[in-house]
Protein backbone atom coordinates (compact mmCIF):
# COMPACT_ATOMS: atom_id res chain seq x y z
CA UNK A 1 0.00 0.00 0.00
CA UNK A 2 1.53 3.47 -0.68
CA UNK A 3 1.81 6.09 1.76
CA UNK A 4 -0.80 8.68 1.85
CA UNK A 5 1.33 11.73 0.57
CA UNK A 6 2.48 9.45 -2.40
CA UNK A 7 -0.53 8.59 -3.42
CA UNK A 8 -1.77 12.17 -3.25
CA UNK A 9 1.48 13.28 -5.34
CA UNK A 10 0.42 10.75 -7.82
CA UNK A 11 -3.50 11.58 -7.82
CA UNK A 12 -2.27 15.36 -8.45
CA UNK A 13 -0.13 14.18 -11.14
CA UNK A 14 -2.59 11.71 -12.88
CA UNK A 15 -5.25 14.50 -12.86
CA UNK A 16 -2.81 16.88 -14.51
CA UNK A 17 -2.36 14.56 -17.48
CA UNK A 18 -5.80 13.23 -17.62
CA UNK A 19 -6.84 17.87 -17.10
CA UNK A 20 -4.60 17.42 -20.40
CA UNK A 21 -5.79 14.33 -22.27
CA UNK A 22 -9.26 15.22 -21.73
CA UNK A 23 -9.47 19.04 -21.78
CA UNK A 24 -10.65 19.12 -18.69
CA UNK A 25 -9.51 22.50 -17.14
CA UNK A 26 -11.97 21.90 -13.45
CA UNK A 27 -10.98 19.47 -10.85
CA UNK A 28 -14.34 17.70 -9.63
CA UNK A 29 -15.51 17.49 -5.80
CA UNK A 30 -13.88 13.71 -5.27
CA UNK A 31 -10.60 15.39 -6.54
CA UNK A 32 -11.09 18.22 -4.11
CA UNK A 33 -11.42 15.80 -1.90
CA UNK A 34 -8.82 13.32 -2.15
CA UNK A 35 -6.12 16.39 -2.75
CA UNK A 36 -7.33 17.71 0.89
CA UNK A 37 -6.73 14.15 2.44
CA UNK A 38 -10.56 13.66 3.47
CA UNK A 39 -11.30 10.73 1.39
CA UNK A 40 -10.26 7.45 3.17
CA UNK A 41 -6.90 5.46 1.95
CA UNK A 42 -8.90 2.59 0.21
CA UNK A 43 -11.19 5.21 -1.84
CA UNK A 44 -7.59 6.99 -2.65
CA UNK A 45 -6.21 3.65 -3.97
CA UNK A 46 -9.58 2.78 -5.70
CA UNK A 47 -9.55 6.43 -7.79
CA UNK A 48 -5.57 6.27 -8.04
CA UNK A 49 -6.33 3.24 -10.05
CA UNK A 50 -9.27 3.94 -12.09
CA UNK A 51 -7.33 7.00 -13.32
CA UNK A 52 -4.57 5.13 -14.20
CA UNK A 53 -6.81 2.78 -16.60
CA UNK A 54 -8.79 6.32 -18.12
CA UNK A 55 -5.31 7.51 -18.32
CA UNK A 56 -4.34 4.25 -20.47
CA UNK A 57 -7.78 4.41 -22.36
CA UNK A 58 -7.44 8.02 -23.65
CA UNK A 59 -3.86 6.91 -24.75
CA UNK A 60 -5.29 4.06 -26.55
CA UNK A 61 -7.98 6.10 -28.63
CA UNK A 62 -5.49 8.98 -29.30
CA UNK A 63 -3.44 6.32 -31.46
CA UNK A 64 -6.39 4.50 -33.22
CA UNK A 65 -8.50 7.99 -34.04
CA UNK A 66 -8.35 8.23 -37.66
CA UNK A 67 -7.81 11.81 -38.43
CA UNK A 68 -7.79 13.40 -42.00
CA UNK A 69 -4.95 12.38 -44.02
CA UNK A 70 -3.61 15.09 -46.67
CA UNK A 71 -4.52 15.42 -50.19
CA UNK A 72 -3.17 11.97 -52.32
CA UNK A 73 -0.39 13.40 -53.63
CA UNK A 74 0.78 10.46 -56.15
CA UNK A 75 -0.93 6.99 -57.40
CA UNK A 76 0.92 4.30 -56.72
CA UNK A 77 -2.01 1.39 -56.64
CA UNK A 78 -0.60 -0.05 -60.07
CA UNK A 79 2.52 -0.70 -58.46
CA UNK A 80 1.53 -1.75 -54.92
CA UNK A 81 -0.63 -4.58 -57.10
CA UNK A 82 1.64 -6.02 -59.42
CA UNK A 83 4.21 -6.34 -55.94
CA UNK A 84 1.36 -7.80 -54.73
CA UNK A 85 1.83 -6.87 -51.07
CA UNK A 86 -0.09 -7.74 -48.15
CA UNK A 87 -2.61 -5.27 -46.81
CA UNK A 88 -0.54 -3.74 -44.55
CA UNK A 89 2.17 -3.47 -46.22
CA UNK A 90 -0.06 -1.56 -48.89
CA UNK A 91 -1.62 0.44 -46.05
CA UNK A 92 1.78 1.86 -44.86
CA UNK A 93 3.68 2.07 -48.17
CA UNK A 94 0.25 4.03 -49.15
CA UNK A 95 0.42 6.48 -46.46
CA UNK A 96 4.47 7.21 -46.80
CA UNK A 97 4.61 7.33 -50.86
CA UNK A 98 0.99 8.57 -52.00
CA UNK A 99 -0.07 10.76 -49.03
CA UNK A 100 4.39 11.20 -47.55
CA UNK A 101 3.25 11.20 -44.35
CA UNK A 102 6.43 10.53 -42.14
CA UNK A 103 6.84 7.30 -40.18
CA UNK A 104 6.42 8.25 -36.85
CA UNK A 105 2.58 9.96 -37.82
CA UNK A 106 1.98 6.47 -39.97
CA UNK A 107 2.45 4.55 -36.91
CA UNK A 108 0.44 6.59 -34.65
CA UNK A 109 -2.31 6.32 -37.53
CA UNK A 110 -2.40 2.61 -37.62
CA UNK A 111 -1.63 1.95 -33.95
CA UNK A 112 1.69 0.51 -34.49
CA UNK A 113 4.90 0.80 -33.00
CA UNK A 114 7.08 2.57 -35.39
CA UNK A 115 10.16 -0.19 -35.89
CA UNK A 116 6.97 -2.07 -36.84
CA UNK A 117 5.79 0.90 -40.06
CA UNK A 118 9.08 0.43 -40.65
CA UNK A 119 9.84 -3.05 -41.20
CA UNK A 120 6.64 -3.41 -43.56
CA UNK A 121 7.35 -0.24 -45.62
CA UNK A 122 11.52 -2.83 -46.16
CA UNK A 123 9.11 -5.53 -47.00
CA UNK A 124 7.12 -3.33 -49.17
CA UNK A 125 10.41 -1.83 -51.25
CA UNK A 126 11.80 -5.25 -51.44
CA UNK A 127 8.73 -6.72 -52.96
CA UNK A 128 8.62 -3.91 -55.57
CA UNK A 129 12.34 -3.72 -56.44
CA UNK A 130 12.01 -7.34 -57.51
CA UNK A 131 8.57 -6.70 -58.96
CA UNK A 132 10.55 -3.90 -60.94
CA UNK A 133 13.28 -6.31 -61.99
CA UNK A 134 10.67 -9.07 -63.26
CA UNK A 135 9.30 -6.90 -65.42
CA UNK A 136 12.78 -5.50 -66.61
CA UNK A 137 13.75 -9.02 -67.27
CA UNK A 138 10.03 -9.89 -69.49
CA UNK A 139 10.75 -6.50 -71.22
CA UNK A 140 14.29 -7.28 -72.49
CA UNK A 141 13.47 -11.04 -73.04
CA UNK A 142 10.24 -9.56 -75.05
CA UNK A 143 12.92 -6.94 -76.60
CA UNK A 144 15.51 -10.38 -77.78
CA UNK A 145 12.34 -11.81 -79.37
CA UNK A 146 11.89 -9.56 -81.26
CA UNK A 147 15.04 -8.47 -82.66
CA UNK A 148 15.52 -12.41 -83.80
Amino acid sequence: MRSRNKQQKALAELFATLGKKSNKGKPSDYEILSFSGQLPEHKLEHQLHAIEKRISELEKSDRKKPGRLPVKKNDYSEIFDQAKLTHRQMEVASLKYEFELPTAEIARKIGRHRSTVQEHLERAISKMKMTKAALERRKQRAGHTKED
